[in-house]
């Protein structure tokens, strides 16, 4: 798990369409969406190993299928794999907190946790997760177009994560955030903030709050900065 110190995430305006394949788009065709600052106002840059703390005790304890609500499966540069699981009392919390970005028209954001098993067969790694927490991150500073996490909103999750890890044996898998008006995408600052979930099994989700729909995005070779084919399903109909 990377623990970012003294961030502060911010996403500037940008016009609400797809965002173009990123190996086709130069530095300076888009402003960025995500932006992550130390303290003193530079940008942090993305985490190299050594940087990089992981919650290593995340192994699943057995759950019986009737808690898992939707499935979703795909595959790394690597031939790694990765089925993630969202539990449905998780999944109803994340449908409960997406719901207020389309009654107040700010956006919302939070981070994923719960449950990493890894295990290596014939066909390669395979990473089993299963998402039982959400967490919430409180921002002051949120339109419906932009979201800002200053030091404290990212400690107070920070701390609930260790906490959850200690108690638990839980980490952090994959974060989130809503688009109340621009329609599911994952724009190149959304990639420059996703750097900081550097394992290869962490994602993020985009979720549109009017129709609880939303699109997974991933990491398919970290190092090579190589996006993975999104998915899209819906969050609605799987929890009515």
């Amino acid at each position: 798990m990377f623990v970012p110190q003294s961030p502060r995430i911010s996403r500037l305006l940008v016009p609400a369409v797809q965002c173009p394949t990123p190996t086709l788009l130069a530095a300076a065709e888009r402003p960025k969406r995500v932006k992550v600052l130390r303290s003193d106002g530079t940008e942090k840059s993305a985490p190299g190993a050594a940087d990089i703390r992981i919650l290593s005790s995340c192994l699943p304890p057995v759950k019986p299928a009737s808690n898992v609500a939707t499935q979703l499966s795909y595959g790394l540069h690597s031939g790694e794999t990765v089925t993630v699981r969202m539990h449905a009392s998780a999944l109803q919390r994340l449908v409960s907190h997406c719901l207020l970005s389309s009654r107040h028209g700010y956006e919302v954001a939070g981070v994923l946790a719960g449950y990493r098993h890894e295990s290596t067969g014939t066909k390669g790694i395979q990473h089993c997760l299963d998402v039982t927490d959400v967490l919430p991150i409180e921002s002051q500073d949120r339109s419906g177009s932009h979201i800002r996490v200053d030091e404290r909103s990212w400690g107070i999750v920070e701390r609930m994560l260790l906490d959850l890890n200690g108690s638990q044996e839980k980490c952090k898998l994959a974060w989130y955030h809503t688009h109340p008006t621009q329609g599911i995408f994952f724009s190149r600052g959304d990639w420059e903030s996703h750097l900081l979930f550097a394992r290869p099994y962490q994602f993020a989700l985009v979720v549109d709050p009017r129709s609880m729909k939303a699109g997974l995005f991933y990491w398919s070779d970290y190092d090579s900065r190589l996006h993975g084919e999104p998915l899209y399903f819906s969050l609605k109909q799987e929890t009515e």
